[in-house]
This record gives C-alpha cells, structure tokens and sequence, in this order.
C-alpha cells in the first residue's frame, strides 16, 4: 500500500490576504508627542540597534528638538544649525511604516525634516583641543611646503611675494625716526588757518563778510563798484521819463535782468531808489562792456574810445 506523505510547508493560498497591501493613515499625533522624527548621517551610520532620545522643550512638540543617541564607540547628535538649513530649503519627506506581519502601511499625515546628526569619537574627547594656528605660522608652513614641493612657477610666486611683503616688526625701530623727519619738514608749512587767509585775499572776487544776517551787506557796494565811478553815475534824466524811454537811455537795455528792474522801479519815488537805478546803470554799461570786448582782444584805448558815450 501506498504511503501518502502530508506536506507541512505553508501554502501561499492559506493566506490570500498576505498578497494585498493595505494603506492606512495614521492618526495624528498628540500635541505633546515628540515623534516620530526622520534623522540623516552624513558619513557614520549607527547600528539598527541604537536607541536615540529626543529631547524638546516642556516636551513642546512645535518646540526645536535635539535628537542624540550612542553607542560604545561613537556619540551622535544633531545639529541644530545644519538642520535648520535643511528645513529652510523646503526638503520634506513623509513617512510610513510597513508591518510585515499584516502587510499594511501606515503613513504618518504631517511631513518631517531631517534632523542631521553630527558624531563625535568618545576616545577623542579627553584629547586637548589644539590652539587654532596664527596667520604668520600658517602662512610659514604654506610656504615651506611650496618651496618643498611647488613647481618653479609657485616657487618664484612664493618668492615675489616675500619680497613685497613689508615686516612690521622691522619698521617699528624707524617710525619714529620717519615721524621726526616729516615734523621737521612740515616747521616751514603754513597752518589750516593761514592758508584760509592768504587764499581770502587773493580771492577774484571781492572781501565778503560771511558774519551779517543781511544779504545786501554781504558785499560792501565799493568793493564791487569803485568809489570814483560811482560819483560820477548820475541818473536824474531818468525820473521824469517813461519805462520805455528809460530803456533807451540805458547803455545796454536788452538783457532781461535790466528790463525787469527798469519796470519794477518805474513810477516809484525818486529819492528812494537812486541808489538802485545807480546799480541798474552800472549793470547796463558792464552788459554793454562784455558785448563790446567778447572774445575779441582789444588794448584799453581802444575799449575806452567805444564806451565814451556811456556817461
């Protein structure tokens, strides 16, 4: 008779429901949770079986955290700087968990950053930190190297720049014979104050007094007008004729300065405005005078016999 052998092995058809993957959201986590977290190694990778911790403030969870963790040989921590430039470029990553057993995934609704994790060597901890080298002393060291093993190009550039480089410590035992030296050289040199002084007076224009309030003061009228022209200037034909027969006793009647003065003086007192129109004569003959020379070259007499009709 026949021996019939009963198979123990598992049939995949005992368990159909091993075939279908079932998604599922988790709900969301309490306010006060702290987890779950996504965590990224840059260059050391702990062992799956490294329990981390995660710490936050009152165990807020919207609160920054710091996720640490060990093992025997190294320590791991996060950075919370590093991770906040990874949060600010908008890197995201949702999570979900797959439970082999009921073949389902639960994914978890809020979207993480990575936290990235910094390691540190505990058999490196009790060695003393080195003291950060100076300038002077990396710059030595860079330049014994380059001599050792630079090509000639890097080798002349290492000596150009020896040689343009100025030694402070050289020069401090001669500042002060170069200080002396340029106050020596200075003793013959005129102060702020005197040069003010001598460039006043050899001003082109004329002294002004920079302490009135009054503008029509800051010039004083002869030092514009010589004295001895303005005795002479006599506008009496003036007050008894029209503006517009002002305009042609005037040696020079066009510019439009003369001609609105000439209408704003017109009508009013004579003895209170002779000094002005004595001031709006003075500007007619001086327009008069630069239309006659311009760019001409002309010896005194010649300018003297054009301008003799100006009284």
């Amino acid at each position: 008779m026949a021996s019939t052998t009963v198979s123990r092995k598992r049939k995949r058809a005992d368990y159909p429901e091993r075939d279908i993957l079932g998604f599922k959201v988790a709900e969301s986590s309490k306010p006060s949770a702290l987890g779950p977290v996504l965590v990224s190694f840059p260059a050391v990778k702990a062992p799956e079986s490294t329990t981390f911790k995660c710490y936050a403030e009152d165990g807020k969870a919207d609160s920054p955290k710091i996720i640490v963790g060990e093992t025997p040989e190294v320590e791991f921590e996060s950075n919370t700087g590093e991770s906040k430039q990874v949060a600010s470029s908008g890197c995201h990553y949702l999570l979900a968990v797959h439970d082999p057993r009921t073949s389902s995934l639960r994914i978890i609704p809020t979207a993480k950053t990575p936290h990235i994790l910094g390691r540190r060597v505990k058999k490196l901890k009790s060695l003393p930190t080195g003291a950060v080298p100076q300038p002077l002393q990396y710059r030595e060291a860079r330049t014994t190297l380059g001599e050792t093993f630079g090509t000639k190009k890097a080798k002349a550039a290492i000596r150009a720049e020896e040689r343009n480089r100025v030694d402070v410590a050289a020069m401090q035992g001669v500042m002060q014979h170069v200080m002396d030296g340029i106050h020596k050289g200075a003793e013959g040199l005129l102060t702020a104050e005197e040069v003010k002084e001598v460039e006043d007076a050899n001003r082109l224009i004329p002294q002004f007094d920079d302490t009135t309030a009054d503008p029509a003061e800051v010039y004083p009228l002869h030092s514009i007008v010589p004295e001895s022209e303005w005795r002479v200037i006599d506008t009496s034909n003036l007050e008894a004729v029209s503006a517009k027969d002002k305009n042609m006793l005037l040696p020079s009647a066009h510019p439009v300065w003369i001609q609105n003065h000439v209408k704003a003086l017109d009508g009013l007192n004579a003895k209170s405005t002779k000094k002005r129109w004595k001031m709006v004569y003075y500007v007619s003959a001086l327009f008069t005078l630069r239309r006659i020379v311009g760019k001409n070259r002309m010896d005194k007499q010649a300018i003297h016999q054009k301008m003799k009709a100006i009284r």
